[in-house]
Protein backbone atom coordinates (compact mmCIF):
# COMPACT_ATOMS: atom_id res chain seq x y z
CA UNK A 1 0.00 0.00 0.00
CA UNK A 2 3.15 2.35 0.86
CA UNK A 3 3.75 4.55 3.74
CA UNK A 4 1.45 7.36 2.52
CA UNK A 5 -1.40 5.72 2.22
CA UNK A 6 -1.12 3.87 5.32
CA UNK A 7 -0.25 7.03 7.15
CA UNK A 8 -3.91 8.57 5.77
CA UNK A 9 -5.74 6.03 6.60
CA UNK A 10 -4.46 5.19 10.18
CA UNK A 11 -2.10 7.98 11.23
CA UNK A 12 1.19 6.10 11.28
CA UNK A 13 3.46 4.59 8.94
CA UNK A 14 3.36 0.98 9.12
CA UNK A 15 5.59 -0.71 12.07
CA UNK A 16 5.83 -3.97 13.83
CA UNK A 17 5.01 -3.26 17.31
CA UNK A 18 1.05 -2.92 15.74
CA UNK A 19 -0.93 -5.42 15.57
CA UNK A 20 -1.51 -6.11 12.13
CA UNK A 21 2.01 -6.25 10.81
CA UNK A 22 2.17 -9.18 13.76
CA UNK A 23 -1.09 -10.65 13.08
CA UNK A 24 0.98 -10.74 8.93
CA UNK A 25 4.22 -12.45 10.59
CA UNK A 26 1.80 -14.70 11.89
CA UNK A 27 -0.26 -15.27 8.60
CA UNK A 28 3.28 -15.94 7.08
CA UNK A 29 4.86 -18.02 9.20
CA UNK A 30 1.98 -20.32 10.87
CA UNK A 31 -0.95 -20.29 8.47
CA UNK A 32 -2.53 -23.75 9.42
CA UNK A 33 -3.15 -21.49 12.72
CA UNK A 34 -3.74 -18.55 11.03
CA UNK A 35 -6.71 -20.01 8.77
CA UNK A 36 -8.48 -20.52 12.61
CA UNK A 37 -8.71 -17.09 13.47
CA UNK A 38 -12.12 -15.86 13.62
CA UNK A 39 -12.06 -12.61 16.13
CA UNK A 40 -8.98 -10.42 17.06
CA UNK A 41 -8.58 -9.23 20.83
CA UNK A 42 -6.37 -7.12 22.26
CA UNK A 43 -5.64 -7.71 25.92
CA UNK A 44 -8.04 -4.99 27.06
CA UNK A 45 -10.92 -5.47 25.15
CA UNK A 46 -10.71 -9.00 25.72
CA UNK A 47 -11.07 -8.78 29.44
CA UNK A 48 -13.48 -6.33 28.83
CA UNK A 49 -15.82 -9.24 26.78
CA UNK A 50 -14.60 -12.15 29.15
CA UNK A 51 -16.09 -10.03 32.17
CA UNK A 52 -19.33 -8.46 30.18
CA UNK A 53 -19.69 -10.46 27.36
CA UNK A 54 -19.67 -7.46 24.98
CA UNK A 55 -17.08 -7.50 22.14
CA UNK A 56 -15.95 -3.71 21.91
CA UNK A 57 -12.25 -1.78 21.96
CA UNK A 58 -11.99 1.67 22.86
CA UNK A 59 -10.27 4.25 20.60
CA UNK A 60 -6.78 4.12 21.68
CA UNK A 61 -6.65 0.67 22.02
CA UNK A 62 -8.07 0.11 18.64
CA UNK A 63 -5.35 2.77 16.74
CA UNK A 64 -2.70 0.52 18.02
CA UNK A 65 -3.69 -2.33 15.89
CA UNK A 66 -2.68 -0.19 13.10
CA UNK A 67 -5.60 -1.05 11.21
CA UNK A 68 -7.92 1.68 12.59
CA UNK A 69 -9.48 4.45 10.14
CA UNK A 70 -9.10 6.75 12.26
CA UNK A 71 -10.86 9.32 10.53
CA UNK A 72 -14.12 7.29 10.62
CA UNK A 73 -13.18 5.41 13.45
CA UNK A 74 -13.77 1.96 12.10
CA UNK A 75 -11.48 -0.85 11.31
CA UNK A 76 -9.93 -0.37 7.39
CA UNK A 77 -11.23 -2.74 4.98
CA UNK A 78 -8.52 -2.03 2.75
CA UNK A 79 -5.50 -2.60 6.05
CA UNK A 80 -7.15 -6.05 7.36
CA UNK A 81 -7.59 -6.80 3.51
CA UNK A 82 -3.88 -6.58 3.85
CA UNK A 83 -4.01 -9.64 6.28
CA UNK A 84 -6.51 -11.50 5.10
CA UNK A 85 -8.89 -10.33 7.91
CA UNK A 86 -12.35 -8.20 7.73
CA UNK A 87 -13.31 -5.59 9.96
CA UNK A 88 -15.79 -7.53 11.89
CA UNK A 89 -13.40 -9.72 12.90
CA UNK A 90 -12.79 -6.74 15.19
CA UNK A 91 -14.51 -5.36 18.08
CA UNK A 92 -16.42 -2.18 17.55
CA UNK A 93 -14.97 1.01 18.15
CA UNK A 94 -16.30 2.77 21.29
CA UNK A 95 -14.75 6.00 23.68
CA UNK A 96 -12.95 5.19 26.64
CA UNK A 97 -15.50 5.05 29.15
CA UNK A 98 -18.10 3.54 27.63
CA UNK A 99 -20.07 1.41 29.74
CA UNK A 100 -19.94 -2.46 28.52
CA UNK A 101 -22.05 -3.89 30.89
CA UNK A 102 -22.24 -5.89 34.47
CA UNK A 103 -19.80 -8.51 35.19
CA UNK A 104 -21.13 -11.72 34.13
CA UNK A 105 -23.32 -12.81 37.55
CA UNK A 106 -21.15 -15.93 37.90
CA UNK A 107 -17.68 -14.41 37.28
CA UNK A 108 -18.89 -11.26 39.80
CA UNK A 109 -19.35 -14.32 42.29
CA UNK A 110 -16.41 -16.05 41.71
CA UNK A 111 -13.86 -13.00 42.01
CA UNK A 112 -16.03 -11.52 45.20
CA UNK A 113 -17.52 -8.48 42.88
CA UNK A 114 -20.77 -6.84 43.93
CA UNK A 115 -23.45 -7.98 40.42
CA UNK A 116 -23.74 -4.04 39.85
CA UNK A 117 -19.91 -3.74 39.22
CA UNK A 118 -19.93 -2.24 35.72
CA UNK A 119 -16.91 -3.31 33.13
CA UNK A 120 -15.75 -0.08 31.26
CA UNK A 121 -13.67 0.36 28.18
CA UNK A 122 -10.49 2.03 28.48
CA UNK A 123 -6.95 2.59 27.40
CA UNK A 124 -4.18 0.59 28.18
CA UNK A 125 -1.86 3.08 29.64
Amino acid sequence: MGDERVFRLTGAVPNGMYSLYKLMYWRDTQPEVYARVRHIHLVGDYLGWMLSGQAKIDRSLAARTGALDVKNMVFSPEMTACAGLTPDMFPEVVTAGTVLGKVKPALARELGLTPDCLVVAGSHD
